[in-house]
């Protein structure tokens, strides 16, 4: 049976999930006993707090299951939590003491609210602020082999020495690194061309 103002748990049937929500109410609004540390009360309150207010996620998801099996509207506790935290009166509960630490509650509630604000600006500055887009790779003219050896060749004739990164700059444009080096290393292979091991310059071979 439906409780009446959405806090109540009464009925006996499904005894043990009633028990559940029951706990998460009293964690939320009274004086946790049961730990032995400060931080621990604390972890319990805001545990209990997201189990009762959540409207995604798994506390929404477990606050909808534990409910369905308890027999209590999910929607109709969460919307009477809410309303005490708030600043709604509490209603009495089967005529036990009123909850005892509803302030402190409501503390954790706004700092919750601070946290999902906080969040969802977060993600609104990353919607409007993209990661810039990386500029295209570049693309190199297709040229046959025998058009890239030649065009380095005769770069050579002309300079009679050259460093790879001044090969790669008169080249620029015209041929990848990845293009150049496969030239120099089969023409080194063949003897057609010589690396300087001292200062690393290439040079055609006499």
């Amino acid at each position: 049976m439906e409780a009446s103002n959405g806090l109540e748990v009464e009925a006996p049937a499904h005894e043990m999930w009633r028990a559940v929500v029951s706990r998460a109410i009293f964690d939320l609004f009274s004086a946790i006993q049961m730990t032995s540390h400060p931080d621990e009360a604390r972890v319990l309150r805001d545990e209990a707090l997201r189990f009762l207010t959540a409207t995604s996620g798994g506390w929404a998801r477990s606050r909808y299951d534990i409910c369905t099996m308890a027999d209590i509207n999910p929607h109709l506790l969460r919307s009477r939590v809410v309303a005490i935290l708030e600043g709604a009166d509490v209603p009495e509960l089967d005529g036990r003491s009123s909850l005892s630490h509803i302030d402190e509650a409501r503390a954790f509630w706004e700092a919750l609210k601070g946290e999902d604000e906080r969040a969802h600006a977060a993600r609104a500055a990353i919607t409007n602020n993209p990661k810039p887009k990386r500029a295209p790779k570049r693309q190199f003219p297709k040229m046959r082999y025998s058009e890239r050896r030649a065009a380095i060749f005769d770069l050579l004739k002309e300079k009679g020495e050259a460093k790879f990164k001044d090969i790669l700059l008169a080249l620029d444009g015209d041929i990848s690194d990845h293009g150049i080096r496969e030239v120099l290393n089969k023409a080194i292979n063949k003897g057609e061309i010589t690396r300087n091991s001292v200062d690393f310059t290439y040079a055609l071979a006499a």
